[in-house]
């Protein structure tokens, strides 16, 4: 029941302040500045999501404590919480929230809602301890759909526990046009509990499907599948009203599965109207194995997929492989035709786990891979996994692509593309300070998130970029001497705190100052670069210590 694989860090890219003797950050700095966020434990990071207030909102789930920069502790122990945090458009973290029960809880997707809240949607085993105002629905334990709905400043509003006498977990999450909500996920369960139809196989997930009202209770439930494993990776709603749902089966035709079965499993594709009947479905893939079936609709109507293949020729499948697993990315009509089909990777294993179609209409596909240069790979990895981008046009020519990582894993979990033609990615890293990633984790795994430029290069946040958002008066504060060795100096318009941080986000030093002239002993911090930050007023600056 347990998916490590959605796991994220995150990037922190800062800006030097106008000072009094300012001093300038080396442009390498600039560009590699990274912030890993995690405790101690391990830390996997499932969605990225761009705000309305231009910054960025970033799910998963935690098995650390307070520590490293994780503020709160577990709800219980030996478990995991959904954690959550909300970064700026300068990736600076404005505030985090972890939630659980006492047992595990594990956050699979996020969406903003239209009030500026957000929306979760994970699993859970936890009874009703910590943040959980509900037990689970079985009465052994099992796993359930828990569904969250938080205020804009990351609080709780609503949860709804969600399930069968046995294993549910919720896995996409929309917010629909009536206002309410779409789950989508797979459950193990017969008829029972919140679920009103059997599965179709014995003792085998079905996908299941759950319409929520815009308070989070259930208005009607679907489920679909076969005698197999049937297991969804994500949910739209579609233009007409209906649902396109994306995933996995080994079913062979049975219940309410008509589509064929090619190999091991098959990218499932079903297309609802709205009220969950099926309109269509189909399979695609090959004699071996296809993984995760991310689909997403497109601007000409149609639909693009993404996800693995271990399959040669074979089935619909027209493209050789290259490596054990490449990226397999098809592009459908609004019927589900393919009109075209990629096979991406080299010689190892590429596991894409998303596309995006992009404002140009090509697509933006993240994933990982083990790869060298080889196949249509044009960049090595640094040793384990790395994160592999790939940019391509509306056919699915390359256009470019990036390699980002270190010596140890890194997988890209989610990417979005930015309102500057940029992208963000989210993944998780148990890499050190290593490769291209140019910062320390604090556990076994943490956030990883990097700002990237419409090149896919990481982004250098210039002054001219912060001036059009008004960030330079915002956040500006005058500080000298810099670089500093004892005592630096600075004015304040009106009392407040005042927060001395590393680039790492930690506090190394905070106090209470009135208005005025003040000056604030920096002796006994080690040499480097830090953020003051006047907490009243979000302004801030670097200044180097000697």
């Amino acid at each position: 029941m347990k998916n490590i694989l959605l796991i994220c860090l995150f990037l922190i890219i800062l800006k030097p302040a106008y000072t009094q003797n300012t001093f300038a950050l080396p442009q390498a700095l600039l560009q590699q500045v990274q912030l890993a966020s995690g405790g101690t434990s391990g830390d996997y990071c499932s969605k990225v999501i761009a705000t309305g207030d231009g910054g960025y909102f970033i799910a998963g789930y935690s098995y650390s404590g307070k520590s490293g920069n994780k503020k709160e502790n577990l709800q219980g122990t030996a478990n995991d919480d959904y954690w959550v945090i909300k970064l700026n458009a300068f990736g600076q973290m404005q505030w985090q929230n972890d939630i659980g029960g006492f047992a595990f809880d594990e956050v699979y997707d996020a969406k903003q809602t239209s009030d500026g809240g957000y929306i979760l949607a994970g699993t859970s085993n936890s009874k009703k301890t910590g943040d959980k105002t509900e037990g689970t629905i079985g009465t052994l334990g099992y796993f359930d759909y828990w569904i969250i709905k938080l205020y804009a400043d990351g609080t709780i509003e609503w949860q709804n526990t969600i399930g069968s006498e046995k294993d549910d977990a919720a896995t996409s999450i929309i917010q629909t046009s009536d206002g309410g909500y779409m789950v989508a996920g797979h459950s193990w369960g017969s008829a029972s509990g919140d679920k009103t139809q059997d599965n179709n196989g014995s003792f085998t997930y079905d996908y299941w499907l759950v319409k929520l009202t815009a308070d989070g209770n259930i208005s009607w439930d679907k489920s679909y599948g076969g005698q197999g494993e049937d297991h969804v990776s994500s949910i739209y709603q579609t233009a007409d009203g209906g649902y396109i749902i994306g995933g996995i089966s080994d079913s062979d035709p049975y219940g309410n599965k008509t589509a064929p079965k090619y190999g091991y499993t098959d990218y499932w594709v079903v297309k609802t109207d709205n009220a969950g009947n099926i309109i269509w479905q189909k399979s695609y893939g090959g004699s071996g194995e296809e993984l995760m079936g991310y689909t997403a609709p497109t601007k000409d109507g149609g639909y693009i997929i993404a996800g693995s293949s271990s399959s040669n020729i074979s089935g619909n499948k027209t493209q050789a492989i290259n490596g054990y697993y490449d990226y397999w990315v098809i592009k459908i009509n609004a019927t589900g035709t393919i009109q075209w089909q990629k096979d991406f990777g080299g010689n190892e294993h590429n596991m894409a786990t998303v596309v995006r179609q992009t404002k140009d209409n090509g697509f933006i596909i993240g994933g990982y891979s083990t790869s060298p240069v080889s196949g249509n790979k044009t960049l090595p990895s640094y040793n384990s996994e790395d994160y592999w981008l790939l940019k391509t046009d509306n056919s699915g020519n390359i256009q470019w692509q990036k390699d980002y990582g270190g010596y140890g894993m890194d997988l890209c979990g989610d990417i979005i593309q930015t309102k500057d033609l940029g992208y963000v990615i989210a993944g998780t890293s148990s890499s050190g300070q290593d490769g291209n990633k140019s910062v320390q984790g604090w556990g076994q795994f943490d956030y990883w998130v990097l700002k990237l430029d419409a090149s896919g290069n990481v982004q250098v946040i210039t002054d001219k970029m912060q001036a059009a958002s008004g960030e330079i008066e915002r956040k500006n504060l005058l500080v000298s001497p810099n670089p500093a060795t004892d005592l630096i100096y600075l004015q304040l318009e009106e009392d407040a705190y005042l927060n001395i941080t590393d680039v790492n986000g930690i506090i190394m030093y905070t106090s209470f100052y009135k208005a005025g002239n003040i000056k604030i002993p920096v002796n006994n911090l080690k040499s480097g670069v830090y953020v003051i930050s006047n907490t009243k007023n979000n302004r801030s600056a670097f200044f180097k210590k000697e």
